[in-house]
């Protein structure tokens, strides 16, 4: 891994600039010549058959992960595949892809109209050519590096009720900068740059690793960061009308890169795993917490997400097992064996609100009564029992995303 960052930070030290700011401005956009210049490199380490990291440096969504040719399923536009994320919060449903052609593209998946799109893969139908959804939104990003993107929706500005329709929302994208330490949040669709958050100039942090996007209820933006050195920070806008950000926390908690990360739902605290056998939880807006370390003996922790109900976390593991632990006393609890090769991507199933009877919000219940029961067609009460089932789905090197019910 040296030997390629050596390579990479050569590469992008062409374009250092401004190394020593703490407070994040709005900067100039990335010029044409820079851009250019990454899709040269590009080129030349695609030609010398460099390598751009350990595959599935993938964040908390269920991405998808294998055969190149499998990836191209999604987004036949880039060179090659590095990342694509779910996406339906409250929203209209959508995924983004990143890829290693320096675009990140976020697409559109049409309510009523999955059923015309192809569920073969193309791992066993390369020839046929498939349908793609309608493209949303495409922005350059700088991809010379191991960290994938963080996405978090906005709220829609404007009413939500009556007759007047709501404003669109907007997409919030975290992408590491073409400088070490450097991150950069892009809105979209007008890709106006929020802030380009810098490397803290009191430390030595190496690439950044891993990102996260998240809101607090006062819709303070929060962006996490993990590096290379181990560090992870907390940066925070201070007031929805200024530019700056401060870095609000900052530990290191790993001896090796930090590989994945994610917040808690209420955003009390945050969870960290490594390249190193460590995973570790941080205060956040919990106050009087102290950051606690596990040593876990199981090095390569790639992906780690925090279920929505914040009881358990897990992870997935360069030796293909997915292990779940407490929230609250970070004890293992579980490990799930099944895939032949390394773990790169996990996903919970999302917990939601249950009503008094355990059933998510506007759904009868399915057990409290056999007269309700029997309002229910079979099929409607096998789709209301997997809503209910505690899913966490886990994506492999192998090709293979392998589903489990769990806790």
């Amino acid at each position: 891994m040296q030997n390629i960052r050596e390579t990479l930070k050569r590469k992008m030290s062409l374009h250092d600039k401004n190394p020593n700011l703490e407070h994040a401005n709005d900067p100039d956009d990335v010029d044409e010549e820079t851009t250019g210049h990454l899709h040269r490199e590009i080129d030349k380490a695609e030609e010398s058959d460099e390598p751009y990291g350990k595959p599935g440096t993938f964040l908390n969504k269920l991405i998808m992960h294998g055969n190149k040719k499998t990836e191209e399923q999604i987004a036949k536009e880039h060179n090659e595949l590095r990342e694509s994320a779910l996406s339906s919060e409250n929203q209209r449903p959508g995924t983004s892809s990143h890829g290693r052609d320096c675009k990140l593209l976020v697409w559109q998946l049409p309510e009523g109209q999955k059923g015309s799109y192809s569920t073969v893969l193309p791992i066993d139908d390369a020839v046929t050519e498939r349908r793609k959804p309608p493209l949303l939104h495409s922005l350059l990003v700088n991809t010379l590096n191991f960290c994938s993107f963080a996405i978090l929706q906005s709220p829609p500005a404007g009413p939500t009720t009556g007759d007047v329709n709501p404003q669109p929302s907007s997409i919030l994208v975290a992408c590491p900068g073409v400088q070490d330490g450097q991150v950069i949040v892009t809105a979209l669709p007008n890709e106006e740059r929020i802030a380009t958050l810098p490397e803290p100039k009191d430390l030595k942090t190496g690439m950044v690793m891993a990102l996260r996007l998240e809101r607090t209820e006062t819709q303070h933006l929060h962006v996490l960061v993990g590096y290379e050195s181990g560090h992870v920070s907390v940066w925070r806008r201070k007031t929805d009308s200024q530019v700056f950000w401060e870095r609000m926390y900052t530990y290191k908690a790993h001896s090796q890169p930090v590989l994945s990360l994610d917040f808690a739902a209420s955003l009390s605290c945050f969870y960290t795993s490594s390249a190193d056998a460590i995973v570790a939880r941080h205060p956040l807006l919990e106050t009087g917490a102290e950051t606690k370390v596990v040593q876990t003996k199981h090095a390569g922790q790639q992906a780690l997400t925090v279920r929505s109900d914040e009881k358990l976390f897990a992870t997935a593991g360069w030796d293909g097992r997915i292990r779940v632990y407490s929230a609250k006393t970070m004890k293992e609890l579980a490990v799930l064996k099944w895939h032949k090769e390394g773990c790169y991507a996990l996903a919970f199933a999302n917990m939601g609100v249950r009503n008094e009877h355990g059933s998510p919000p506007g759904e009868k219940a399915v057990v409290s009564s056999n007269a309700i029961k029997r309002e229910l067609t079979v099929s409607e009460q096998r789709t209301a029992r997997a809503k209910l089932t505690h899913w966490v789905a886990a994506g492999s090197k192998d090709g293979k995303i392998s589903l489990w019910d769990i806790f």
